[in-house]
């Protein structure tokens, strides 16, 4: 019997690659091609692989750090710069994991997880909610503005965000970090995994009221 996770698996390796991520920019689209050549590799060589989707990994819990190169932080960045965030984007659910949390994570589903070539191969789901970049604007104590004085604050911004700006614009109209919209992306049967191990993962972070650690990943 199907575990219920199963329908919220998307099946890439049916899809032709022209569809394969269609919609989602592509960096999502490469994840889903990356998707589909793991999926070969298990099914067509035996290999033994995990398809594991994180949704977006934030900084360390304990000193905040994390890759300043990720779009999310260039956002953050430019909330800072600017002292403002567009009215559109206020509900913007960031969606972040700890990077340690992931790790943690990752190392126990490789250690423990067992393969069958013969079918898919285990999509593992580490999807967390908030905070909102209305409430990491609130800690930075940014203003919002309306849509249109966000862009003309990107249009006269300095060049740091130059190779980012159309995205900025738009910020209040992007959609999920998800892999599909369409998709609904659930922990259950990696929760299920976690906590059946020798040293159970029982606790799922929660970042969403968390301020000291916002606040850290802020600094």
């Amino acid at each position: 019997t199907p575990h219920p996770i199963d329908s919220a698996m998307p099946y890439w390796p049916k899809a032709p690659a022209s569809s394969i991520g269609k919609g989602k920019g592509s960096y999502g689209q490469t994840k889903a091609v990356s998707e589909r050549l793991v999926f070969q590799a298990h099914t067509k060589m035996g290999l033994p692989v995990n398809i594991i989707r994180p949704s977006v990994i934030s900084g360390d819990s304990k000193t905040g750090l994390s890759n300043p190169q990720d779009f999310t932080w260039l956002v953050i960045k430019a909330i800072k710069e600017f002292g403002c965030v567009p009215q559109s984007a206020v509900e913007k659910e960031l969606q972040w994991i700890p990077v340690g949390f992931v790790a943690e994570c990752i190392t126990q589903i490789v250690t423990t997880s067992t393969h069958d070539h013969l079918h898919r191969p285990p999509v593992w789901h580490l999807i967390n909610q908030g905070p909102t970049l209305g409430t990491m604007a609130s800690l930075l104590s940014a203003k919002v503005v309306p849509e249109e004085e966000w862009r003309e604050c990107i249009q006269s911004s300095s060049p740091s965000f130059s190779s980012c700006a159309p995205y900025l614009a738009e910020l209040g109209h992007h959609s999920s970090t998800q892999i599909s919209s369409t998709v609904k992306l659930s922990n259950q049967l990696t929760r299920e995994t976690l906590m059946m191990d020798e040293n159970p993962i029982k606790t799922w972070p929660t970042v969403t009221d968390d301020v000291p650690y916002l606040k850290k990943c802020l600094s």
